[in-house]
């Protein structure tokens, strides 16, 4: 992976700190953030104020997701099935709690077992 050179001043670095995190798995950032965190917690604090994946869905309300997936689906249903492909399994089944069996089907990414049916 290559990091774009964004130049060299302070918010440069942290621009550069962002993108190798978002490039990480899961576990790995919450390693290298807790690291950060022992050594410097107001930048552990900043990186994680702009750090925003996707997987950050699963930390909305059932209510705001419901309102996302359906405003998404209206601008462009494919793009769930693009985006769910590579999600984990619970991101996956709250999204699709919040997804009518119509909307479900379509996707056509596997549910997994504890998703269940609440449509919009």
């Amino acid at each position: 992976m290559t990091v774009p050179d964004y130049g060299s001043t302070p918010q440069v670095g942290k621009r550069r700190a962002l993108h190798l995190l978002r490039s990480m798995s899961p576990e790995e950032r919450r390693r290298l953030l807790r690291t950060i965190g022992q050594q410097n917690p107001q930048l552990r604090a900043a990186l994680e104020e702009e750090l925003v994946l996707f997987e950050d869905l699963v930390l909305l309300s059932d209510d705001e997701l419901a309102q996302l997936v359906l405003r998404v689906w209206r601008h462009d249903p494919n793009l769930w099935a693009i985006a769910l492909r590579q999600s984990s399994q619970a991101l996956r089944n709250k999204v699709f709690r919040t997804m009518s069996a119509s909307m479900r089907d379509r996707t056509g990414v596997p549910i997994g077992d504890d998703a269940t049916s609440s449509p919009l």
